[in-house]
């Protein structure tokens, strides 16, 4: 069974996971910390569960509130960097995107160790196996991913608790993201938890009977 830590982050609160198995073995998802004081909760989280460096990150879509402490990991540990190739004008925009909020301070990732994944694709880590759904309607390259063993989905900006994910923004499409949750994700075992990206976590079934988005 996965053991997981979340962080809420930068000012938007967007949230970050660390994943973790019975080995010790971990991943990140989603890297919305804006300074090196955030990144030294990750840090320090490691340490105090005695988990490995995180061999992987997984981006559920790259607006810079999920992507902009990229460089702290990288330069920390390198680890893979999964995403989805749709988003990557977003991902080398992230520095102008804070700028234009009013963050500044944050260095543009360079990035050296990419994995583009894609619908259906599957992403391991010891003994734990994620899927990758891709979700656009948020951003075009959107994606959630389900670990069907411990029930456990990642849906960044896609799913919340009682919404979804805001779709005003360049590349957003209202129809095309209810559709994708409705055909994707509302199909999975009701029990499933669902871990978004802001917010606190849910499960399909209280999705099911209780977002007024896709009922």
């Amino acid at each position: 069974m996965l053991k997981y830590k979340v962080f809420y982050v930068n000012p938007i609160r967007s949230c970050s996971y660390l994943l973790w198995d019975e080995e010790g073995r971990s991943v990140v998802v989603d890297a919305g910390y804006q300074d090196a004081g955030e990144f030294s909760r990750l840090v320090k989280c490691i340490a105090a569960e005695g988990v490995q460096p995180p061999a992987k990150v997984l981006l559920t879509h790259c607006h810079f509130d999920h992507v902009m402490g990229l460089s702290f990991l990288i330069d920390e540990w390198n680890p893979e960097i999964c995403y989805s190739l749709r988003d990557d004008d977003l991902l080398h925009d992230a520095a102008r995107q804070c700028a234009a909020c009013g963050i500044d301070g944050i260095v543009q990732p360079v990035m050296k160790n990419v994995r583009h994944v894609d619908d259906g694709d599957t992403i391991t880590f010891g003994d734990t196996s994620f899927s990758v759904i891709s979700t656009p309607g948020h951003t075009k390259g959107g994606l959630c991913f389900y670990d069907k063993a411990d029930a456990m989905l990642f849906t960044g900006d896609t799913l919340f608790d009682g919404s979804v994910g805001r779709t005003d923004l360049p590349g957003g499409n209202c129809e095309q993201l209810v559709t994708c949750i409705r055909a994707k994700l509302m199909v999975l075992p009701p029990e499933t938890e669902v871990f978004p990206g802001h917010g606190y976590k849910t499960t399909i079934s209280n999705e099911l009977s209780g977002n007024p988005f896709i009922r």
